[in-house]
């Protein structure tokens, strides 16, 4: 029988996870999820926007990775790193953006936030239709927070060219500012009832 060493194989597990977590933390998408550790339980609720508690489980992510043994004995412990970000890292970051995604998706639906285009080309209509349905949160300033769309890369490539020209569009400009200011009169409205209730 082979000796089994657990303190290292802790130490190499603890390597891991860190480098992981900090990998996948810079990842553009990920890095914007607001993040909370739960140390027990096998389920969790939520509290909606309009006061509903959800329910759910945990939905488990893992990822395969074996090292050779001829590795093992010619380079070490550090074998087990070596090749963790090419193999591991982006196995569990594509299943953390894809229950993103469907979570997303399934709220979406839920609350009727649907636009579908039915394979017509984007415009500029169909963005301030998807602008007209978002909750759109503001500094102190009156500056809206980031707002992050994300896209298919083949739909980002079909829409990169007109970008430009709908910034440029003077039109355009003035129909998104209005829906901006109706947006921060919705947060303004919001953020008074939230500070009356607590």
């Amino acid at each position: 029988m082979l000796p089994d060493f657990p303190m290292i194989k802790q130490k190499i597990q603890k390597m891991v996870e860190k480098d992981m977590q900090e990998e996948i933390s810079q990842d553009p998408i990920l890095s914007q999820i607001r993040k909370e550790l739960l140390f027990e339980g096998n389920r969790f609720s939520i509290k909606t926007e309009n006061g509903e508690i959800e329910e759910s489980g945990y939905k488990g992510i893992s990822a395969p990775y074996s090292v050779e043994r001829e590795d093992i004995i010619n380079k070490g412990h550090i074998s087990f790193v070596e090749n963790i970000r090419d193999e591991m890292i982006e196995n569990v970051r594509g299943q953390q953006i894809r229950q993103f995604f469907d979570t997303v998706e399934k709220a979406v639906e839920k609350s009727g936030n649907v636009i579908n285009g039915k394979g017509k080309p984007i415009t500029f209509e169909c963005f301030l239709e998807m602008f007209e349905k978002m909750q759109i949160d503001f500094d102190e300033e009156g500056n809206p927070h980031r707002l992050t769309f994300a896209m298919h890369p083949s739909t980002f490539a079909k829409i990169q060219d007109k970008l430009q020209e709908w910034e440029n569009n003077a039109e355009y400009k003035k129909k998104y500012e209005e829906i901006l200011e109706k947006k921060r009169k919705e947060y303004y409205d919001r953020e008074s009832r939230r500070k009356l209730v607590d």
